[in-house]
């Protein structure tokens, strides 16, 4: 459960870059939204970013929090998104087959020292072995 739900973790997914990508404003100049604060999750700006982004074109203000500049009514910036890409399905299989035999090995080892600690009879059968542990993972997957 724990190596299915670390797959869908390091899932590769598209987000748009704050470092690439660039606000154009009509006037000639250029501002990375992460120098400038402003964020977008889907390639557009919400009213929040846009005002920001009005206000960074207009006056070159960054940091406008308690609104002394007025927004412009129209729109005088394109937002020119850039997407980047977090991990690959090579990096979220690594990590799924990780976080499966460190369970794998954790289960094995607590079985291994419960067995000892309340078993008359400490055979060499209750040593860690890693490798029948999978044999009786995939037997029991399997069937």
């Amino acid at each position: 459960m724990f190596s299915v739900g670390s797959f869908f973790i390091f899932f590769p997914f598209k987000y748009v870059d704050p470092i690439e990508s660039l606000v154009h404003c009509y006037s000639g100049r250029a501002y990375a939204p992460n120098a400038a604060l402003i964020f977008s999750v889907d390639g557009k700006l919400d009213q929040f970013n846009d005002e920001k982004a009005r206000k960074l074109c207009t006056y070159g203000v960054v940091r406008d929090y308690q609104d002394f500049y007025q927004a412009p009514d129209k729109i005088n910036y394109w937002f020119a998104p850039i997407y980047s890409q977090e991990s690959s399905i090579a990096e979220a299989l690594l990590a799924s087959f990780v976080i499966f035999s460190l369970g794998a090995a954790i289960i094995e080892t607590i079985s291994v020292v419960f067995r000892n600690m309340f078993s008359k009879n400490k055979a060499a059968e209750t040593r860690f072995n890693i490798g029948r542990l999978y044999l009786k993972i995939i037997s029991f997957l399997i069937s």
